[in-house]
Parts: C-alpha cells; sequence; structure tokens
C-alpha cells in the first residue's frame, strides 16, 4: 500500500514572502551540520534550510521543577526516599514493628479459617510459606 507523502513547508517554499519566510526562520540557530547528515537528508527536504539545535540550547530553556510541600511543610518527594520497607526476612524478623504486623496476619488467617495448624502425617513434607515484604500505597 503507498502512502501520499507531502511534504513540510520550509523557508524557501515558493510564493512565500520574505517577510514569511524571515518570521519563520526568526528564533532557530543554524549550526555547522554533522559530516554524516548527507545519509539521513530525505527528498522532501530539497531546497529547505536545514536546522540543527544545540545540547545547550535545548536544555538552557528548562525551568527547574518546584518541590510540591504536603501538609507537614516537608517536600512530597521525600516520602519516596523513605526506607520503610526491610531490604531482607531477617531484617524485618528483628524488627518490632514488622514482628507486630505478621502476628496480626497470622492472628487474622486463623481467624478466617484459612487453614488450621496440624501434627504433619509421617512421609509427607509440610508446604513453603514465602513472606513479602511490601507497603500497600494504595490502599
Amino acid at each position: 500500500m503507498a502512502t501520499s507523502r507531502t511534504p513540510l513547508p520550509c523557508v524557501s517554499a515558493v510564493g512565500a514572502s520574505s517577510a514569511q519566510a524571515a518570521a519563520r526562520v526568526e528564533g532557530i540557530k543554524f549550526v555547522s551540520p554533522p559530516t554524516n547528515v548527507s545519509d539521513a537528508v530525505d527528498d522532501d527536504s530539497y531546497g529547505c534550510h536545514r536546522r540543527y539545535r544545540t545540547i545547550s540550547n535545548m536544555l538552557a530553556t528548562t525551568e527547574p521543577v518546584a518541590a510540591q510541600a504536603g501538609e507537614d511543610g516537608e517536600p512530597d518527594e521525600l516520602l519516596h526516599l523513605a526506607t520503610e520497607e526491610p531490604t531482607s526476612s531477617d531484617e524485618a524478623a528483628t524488627d518490632p514493628a514488622w514482628r507486630t504486623v505478621m502476628e496480626a496476619e497470622m492472628v487474622a488467617i486463623e481467624d478466617n479459617g484459612t487453614w488450621e495448624t496440624v501434627e504433619l502425617p509421617a512421609g509427607h513434607r509440610p508446604i513453603s510459606l514465602k513472606w513479602v515484604f511490601k507497603l500497600k500505597k494504595d490502599a
């Protein structure tokens, strides 16, 4: 399936007045093109001026983003830096806050009747259990 490609208007478009051309060029910084530019030249750009932006030109126009303060006056971004989750199960086992949560979870599982603890029959292996130590941030 063939697609029709319409070239973009350029400064040297036929019928454009010099005032229109000057208005389009204003604010565009022309610099020396890279040496390998001919490899990427498209037929649609024939007759148009090449426009290049320098890194300093692109980065110099950005504005710093102001940190939004929360109710306590501290920037909200600091919440993402907090290390509230343990890095290992050993760390969670020694942390009193995580131990309390683990015990509360076990009580809830027993109260809901999710399972019951029984003696392991001879010749059977126990199922494994894995704790995942993550905070629910959307709850």
